[in-house]
Parts: structure tokens; sequence; C-alpha cells
């Protein structure tokens, strides 16, 4: 037959337990009799008597179960167990959150439980009517048990210093770790790039005949190189927002400084797309031509990173890049160049005539 009241509890929290049970017996006057507590000496399993079987006999039909979660009961399997049971009976049940455990933290377990703090000396008076109104044969003595309960309260925080902590992480620190663990990874992957094409310069290296091809290989795995094709690619997908005419008159501007009058008999598709782009406000049509209206955001973007490559180009490449883009591509690597826009930036500015 069970007891009157079910403990609930992780035996790692027994330093807890001990001195709640106590607060039990002292403070609202209940006999060892009527409750169960595993852990406790005189309170819990018989010597000689199956652990499991015990336990399982005395959750069946108490009046009351009072479940202390804390971190080790959440981690504890037996815990999560005997929770479920007494869910699964209809067990009258007055859980107590012990810290450093937060409602949040509980709510996927003890979801629409009204859940009181262990340290909340308020919600310790509440739990003391709970427990009368369950268990009518108790009378508690309510100064007794606030005086009592003080005295609880008091020794609460040595309590949780000697309880045992479980051997497990909270969601954030593993969040944490985990973070942790991909920052280094793409360290580790970007340290494995870096060798793996240090490994191919010197292939190509110990391959060269003479100082203009070991030049060419210098280029080839230099970090200029790379900027300038990220350069190159941030204006391209830049003008690939905007129609053609659009893309022609940032080239105007930023090849020879003047505004661009388009040709209506030669390109009057073009000059339609001008007119669109006045509509929207990309352009400013006036006389003698158009040009970029730089007050706007989409065009102000184009602007900034038009002149991230043209600094760039005209004052920070190193003189072996323009060599060697020159010699490869038979283009002069200017901002000004027609056909470096062609080449590197939108082919669609070859279709129009202005």
């Amino acid at each position: 037959m069970s007891k009157n009241i079910f403990i609930s509890h992780a035996v790692a929290d027994k330093p807890i337990v001990d001195a709640f049970v106590d607060l039990l017996q002292t403070g609202a006057n209940i006999s060892s009799d009527d409750i169960f507590c595993s852990s406790l000496e005189g309170l819990g399993i018989p010597s000689g008597v199956n652990f499991i079987d015990h336990i399982k006999g005395e959750i069946q039909s108490p009046d009351l179960v009072i479940a202390l979660i804390s971190p080790n009961y959440m981690v504890s399997q037996f815990c999560m167990c005997e929770l479920g049971a007494s869910w699964a009976m209809s067990h009258r049940m007055l859980p107590l959150l012990v810290p450093p455990l937060e409602y949040a933290d509980v709510q996927g377990v003890l979801k629409s439980t009204q859940i009181t703090r262990i340290n909340d000396e308020a919600g310790l008076s509440q739990f003391a009517s709970e427990v009368e109104e369950s268990l009518p044969d108790i009378k508690i003595n309510i100064p007794r048990w606030n005086a009592k309960q003080k005295a609880f309260q008091t020794q609460l925080p040595k309590l949780l210093k000697k309880a045992g902590k479980p051997n497990t992480v909270s969601p954030a620190e593993y969040e944490s770790a985990v973070g942790e663990l991909e920052e280094t990874k793409a360290a580790l992957d970007e340290i494995s790039l870096e060798n793996t094409q240090l490994q191919e310069k010197v292939s190509k290296l110990k391959e060269c005949k003479n100082a203009d091809e070991v030049k060419a290989v210098g280029l080839e795995f230099s970090s200029s190189l790379d900027h300038l094709d990220k350069l190159f690619k941030q204006v391209a997908d830049r003008l690939e927002k905007f129609n053609r005419a659009v893309s022609f008159v940032a080239y105007r501007e930023y090849s020879s400084g003047s505004t661009t009058h388009f040709d209506y008999y030669k390109d009057s598709d073009t000059l339609d797309y001008a007119h669109e782009a006045v509509d929207n406000e990309l352009l400013i049509g006036c006389e003698p031509g158009h040009s970029l209206n730089k007050a706007h955001p989409k065009i102000k973007k184009l602007v900034k990173a038009l002149d991230a490559l043209s600094m760039y180009i005209d004052n920070e490449a190193p003189a072996e890049l323009c060599e060697q883009f020159e010699e490869e591509h038979e283009i002069p690597l200017s901002i000004a160049n027609k056909e470096l826009w062609e080449f590197a930036l939108d082919s669609r500015i070859a279709r129009v005539y202005a």
C-alpha cells in the first residue's frame, strides 16, 4: 500500500531533499510514516526488497506527489518515469522548482502545471496550504511552518552547493560549443585550402623555365588577383540589377565623366530603357543627356562598388597585376576602357548606341 506522500527526487539532490523532508515533518507535522522518499534512511526502500518494484508499488496510489524538479531531476530516467506515472495516473502533484532551473526549462515537462520555486517564501506558504488541502488529516500550524521554512531558506544556498551536478550541458552551453566547433572547422578548412594552394604553387614553380613564367605563377596565386576578381564581381552583381541603359550611363560617367545622349534612330530600345529608368528615378534625364541619380539607394550601392574598383585599379593594384592582366586578356586594366567593362562588368553595353 502506498504512503500518503511520494517524494519524487534525484538521488544527487539528497542534501536538499533531506532538509525539505525535515521541513515537512517539523513544520507541517507530517509523520515519517506518511512519507516515502527513496534516498532517505527509514523513509525509503526496506532492505532486501527489489528497488524498482518497490518504487512502482509506492507510486500507485499516494494522496500527493511532491516533485523536486532540479537539473539532476531533468536528466534522471527514474525521475522522468515517476513524473510520467504520476501524470498518467492523475495523481495530485505539487512540483517545486529547484535553482538554477527556470520556468522555461521545464515547460515541455510540466506544461500547464503550476510550479512553485523552492526558494520562494511566499510560494512555499501557498504550497503548505495546498498540502493541507490534499491531506485532510493534516492540520498545519502556519506560524510554526513559516518559522521552519525561513530556516530552510537560510540553509538552502549551502544545500544547493552540496548537491551534485548533472554530467550534462545546458542548451545555451551546447549552442555555444557547436558555434565554436563550426568556427574551428572553418578555420581548419581555410588552412587546408591554403596548404593545398601552396603545394600547387610549388609544383607549378618547379615547372617554370624562365623569370616570366615564375612571375605569372606568383600572380596566379596572389591575393591581389583574388581581390580584383572580388571587386569585379561586386560591380557586375550591382549592374545586373539594372537595365542596359543604366549600365551604359554608369560606364560613360566613369570613363569620361560625361552624360549620355542615346541615339533614338540607331537604338530606340535602349532609349526606352532610359526613360523607364528615369521614371524609376534611377537616372536623371535632362539636357544634354542622362546621368546617374546618386541619391537613389540602389545607385548609391552601385557607385560605392565602382568607386572601390576604380580606387584599386588606379592607386592600389600592384604593377605586376596590371601587366599580367593586360598580357593575358589583351585589355588595358582601366576603369575608362569600354572593352574592360564588356569583358568583366556588363557585356550588354556592347549593344548600346549613344
